[in-house]
């Protein structure tokens, strides 16, 4: 399988009437991957391999995402996000389950491990945020969120998607012609981009906000989540930074810190070896902390 390939069977599992799109590779264990915005299962694609060797490792779609079904009258909500994926866990028989989280895969899948702890086995939490935290680029942000113009910018136009992929990369290279076109794919027309403008729409700028009221909820909840934690700290990365990255492991009772070097917010596609033999390492170790 080359760079850029995506050769997984595709497998969908029913939640709620509509259709969630997943692959799975191997046995054992099962490890959860999901993703954030603007991707889909496919950015999982080559750490996916090395995972499966050992364990049963399952990426799914969020809803309105990759081959996930995209109803036009979904609302595509944080809670709506966070409701399929409990239900996709539930309905697969995962237990015992690792999660492995990204961008805002990781609020969803934290917000998931606080509520269901003696489910969870593990969380490795790459590029992520989990706690309230003052974001790099507020005044962007928040015009991004809050601009008549979004509809407009992200899913007309569908600027923000090579706008975000292309500049999260540390080297142009991992982001080739043939990687974006994979991640293009799913989102061909304005309908099936209401997923990826909905997001921007949900960025926790205040403490009204509901995503920022499940960052709030999930901080105070780290101090006593008695469970594993990786936190893979991209060193160009600007959404997690070294600062919060600490903070994260002197905050987490079982937490700890590997940095990926010479990669960005999407280092599955700078580091793709590095990223997976890390993950991978932390999977394989026995006990120590593992729910029972």
């Amino acid at each position: 399988m080359s760079h850029h390939d995506f050769r997984y069977e595709s497998k969908f599992a029913t939640i709620d009437g509509m259709r969630i799109h997943y692959v799975e590779e191997g046995a054992g264990r099962p490890v959860l991957f999901v993703h954030g915005n603007p991707t889909w299962s496919y950015l999982w694609r080559n750490i996916i391999p090395k995972v499966a060797e050992t364990e049963r490792a399952l990426a799914i779609d969020l809803l309105g995402f990759g081959k996930s079904d995209k109803p036009v009258d979904a609302d595509y909500s944080f809670d709506q996000h966070c409701a399929i994926v409990s239900e996709f866990i539930q309905s697969m028989g995962l237990k015992d389950v690792a999660l492995v989280l990204h961008d805002w895969g990781g609020l969803i899948g934290m917000n998931y491990a606080i509520d269901h702890v003696k489910n969870v086995r593990r969380v490795v939490l790459l590029s992520t945020f989990v706690a309230p935290v003052a974001l790099p680029f507020a005044s962007v942000l928040r015009l991004i969120r809050d601009s008549a113009l979004t509809p407009l910018f992200v899913q007309r136009l569908n600027l923000f998607m090579p706008l975000v992929l292309r500049l999260g990369v540390a080297r142009r290279s991992s982001m080739s012609d043939g990687v974006l076109e994979q991640y293009y794919a799913p989102f061909p027309d304005y309908a099936s981009r209401r997923s990826v403008r909905r997001w921007p729409e949900q960025i926790p700028l205040v403490p009204s906000d509901i995503t920022y009221q499940a960052l709030d909820r999930i901080g105070r909840a780290l101090p006593s989540f008695d469970r594993q934690v990786l936190v893979l700290k991209a060193d160009r990365d600007p959404i997690l930074t070294m600062k919060r990255a600490e903070w994260l492991v002197q905050t987490l009772p079982r937490g700890r810190l590997v940095v990926i070097e010479q990669a960005g917010h999407f280092a599955q596609e700078d580091q793709p070896n590095k990223v997976a033999t890390a993950i991978s390492a932390f999977l394989r170790e026995e006990g120590q902390g593992d729910s029972t």
